[in-house]
């Protein structure tokens, strides 16, 4: 939990594989952050574990992902584009909240996409 809060000068992340979870608040308020990598040993992602990076633009989350959880990329103001992977993640309340650049949500067919609570404009592609 809160592994990187508030770290600023955090531009690039690949997580280890031997992460499992992504905890609580993780990488919150990361505000320069860019990029990001999860492994394919990721099998959770806690709450709010990017809300606020606000230079992120684009992120996948790996087949391995069951959930994501509440607020994940809440105020993620620059995210445009999403690639879940995962087909039938348990996913959180407002995970893309604040998110008002978001054009593009790219996800397999098994997924409810009204359990993304997003704006009717984002383009949503079945992979």
């Amino acid at each position: 939990e809160q592994t990187f809060f508030g770290c600023s000068s955090l531009k690039e992340i690949v997580i280890p594989s031997y992460v499992v979870v992504i905890g609580n608040s993780a990488f919150y308020n990361c505000k320069c952050l860019k990029s990001i990598t999860i492994p394919n040993s990721v099998t959770i992602i806690y709450g709010s574990a990017f809300s606020g990076c606000k230079c992120l633009k684009k992120i996948t989350i790996p087949a391995s992902v069951t959930l994501i959880g509440d607020a994940v990329f809440v105020d993620c103001i620059n995210l445009r584009q999403v690639t879940i992977l995962s087909s039938n993640p348990q996913i959180g309340n407002r995970i893309f909240a604040g998110c008002y650049k978001l054009k593009q949500i790219s996800l397999p067919s098994s997924i409810d996409v009204n359990l993304l609570q997003v704006k009717p404009d984002v383009k949503i592609t079945i992979i």
